[in-house]
């Protein structure tokens, strides 16, 4: 009789609809889930017990958070990618060195992996799968279990569509960055509009839709703003463009880093893997995109949000103070991409330093911090008189062993880092400001190779 909670239909009537059905997990064609041998997502959350071991079809962000998750509780897992990379919607540094630190987890990764789902074997004594790199040999692996995480299908069937002018492309229903669909006062939001299918973007599109029905002005929605968030270890989070998309779109771009392993607050915490990406338009100095992976970047991640929705070059974020200890104290790389002299006058060099890419500019930014102009301040603040009879000379070594190990994608060679750094090691009779310029001088050269 449609009345509330007695069955039947209610007729409900408004001006305006937002329509936000939502999504479901879908497969591989040919894969079909059991919700026992093979599975989806939501049958995994329903289990009791984790599996002796596994196999992650999809090493998108659900795929890569199931494989850190059931790895931390002993599982054996396989992680399965059918492209190049992992995580591979992220800049491809950051997924390089996820790739790197699940292996060392003992996750095995297999990227540009080839298999043929209609091979799956599913019995009482698990799954097989025959497997391998495309254009390498394949091989039979075996698990307790099989997830499926190849993404999710939006959920536009049997909700009237067919009576309407809404328009439809590729599974998910056309808006334009209003939410407005092709049929008058319909809107529609989250995961049946594509988008980036995350949850904290559907609830902005949402206040887009309803500020825009109550006749307020507002802006447009912009998913290369919308920030994103994986939650594996060590944690993924970025916002803007990638490496990749700059060079795709023939930008003329600074890119900048800093690893966690040159903040304190990470290393006080025994998390300092990763570090903080800034990509910067060469000649404007625009914020293009941030990339953290590492201790709490979903979390660090907010504060480059809000700098690229007010416009904010990283010279104004970066420069903007940030308590120590901290980890949002690797957000201050965010500084000037184009001036190392100006990090150095702030006296925030160690904290603040743009990407190098030879040994001269490194040559070069050591000698402006160690022996700047006449009013500028150097390096050499005494911060390491508090280790009296420590052995300086272990510290500086520990510092560069440090820096070959986190080594990724430098264009410097170790060998002319090894060479280069050498005269920055702590003598016998050093005092001890010269020992701390030369311990902070090759902090920098830490900054600058990672």
């Amino acid at each position: 009789d449609g009345t509330p909670g007695a069955g039947g239909e209610r007729v409900l009537e408004a001006t305006d609809i937002i329509l936000a059905t939502g999504s479901r997990v879908k497969s591989l064609p040919g894969l079909v889930p059991d919700g026992v041998r093979i599975v989806t997502s939501d049958d995994i959350l329903k289990r009791d017990t984790a599996p002796a071991s596994i196999i992650i079809v999809g090493a998108g962000a659900v795929g890569s958070e199931f494989a850190s998750f059931f790895n931390d509780l002993g599982t054996e897992v396989t992680l399965l990618e059918y492209l190049p990379a992992i995580v591979p919607l992220e800049d491809r540094e950051v997924s390089a060195l996820v790739a790197k630190s699940f292996a060392k987890r003992g996750i095995r990764v297999i990227a540009n992996a080839r298999f043929d789902p209609a091979s799956v074997v599913a019995d009482k004594r698990g799954v097989r799968v025959t497997v391998g790199p495309e254009g390498g040999s394949a091989e039979e692996i075996s698990a307790e279990l099989m997830l499926v995480a190849t993404g999710r299908a939006a959920n536009i069937e049997q909700i009237g569509l067919e009576t309407t002018r809404v328009k439809t492309e590729r599974g998910v229903i056309v808006v334009d960055d209003h939410m407005r669909t092709a049929e008058p006062h319909v809107w529609a939001i989250g995961d049946i509009v594509g988008g980036l299918w995350l949850a904290h973007t559907a609830g902005h599109e949402g206040l887009i839709a309803a500020h825009t029905i109550a006749g307020e002005e507002v802006h447009g929605m912009d998913y290369v703003a919308q920030p994103r968030a994986t939650y594996c270890r060590p944690e993924i989070a970025s916002v803007g463009l990638t490496e990749e998309q700059c060079k795709e779109r023939g930008l003329d771009y600074r890119v900048g880093r800093m690893p966690f392993m040159a903040v304190a607050k990470a290393l006080i915490g025994g998390e300092y893997e990763g570090f903080v990406k800034v990509i910067g338009d060469a000649k404007s100095g625009e914020t293009l995109g941030v990339h953290i992976v590492g201790p709490h970047a979903t979390d660090l991640i907010a504060e480059a949000s809000l700098g690229l929705s007010l416009e904010a070059t990283p010279w104004e974020i970066g420069a903007a103070t940030h308590p120590h200890p901290t980890l949002s104290e690797a957000q201050t790389q965010l500084a000037d991409l184009r001036d190392i002299q100006k990090a150095v006058d702030i006296g925030a060099l160690g904290i603040i330093i743009p990407l190098v890419d030879t040994v001269e500019e490194i040559r070069s930014a050591v000698e402006y911090a160690m022996y700047p102009p006449r009013g500028k301040r150097s390096l050499g603040n005494g911060q390491y008189g508090a280790l009296y009879g420590a052995d300086y000379r272990q510290i500086a070594n520990d510092i560069m062993t440090a820096t070959l190990r986190q080594t990724s994608g430098a264009t410097i060679r170790p060998e002319e880092f090894t060479a280069e750094a050498q005269k920055y090691i702590p003598q016998p009779g050093d005092s001890s400001d010269v020992i701390s310029q030369k311990l902070n001088a090759l902090k920098l050269f830490a900054v600058a190779m990672a």
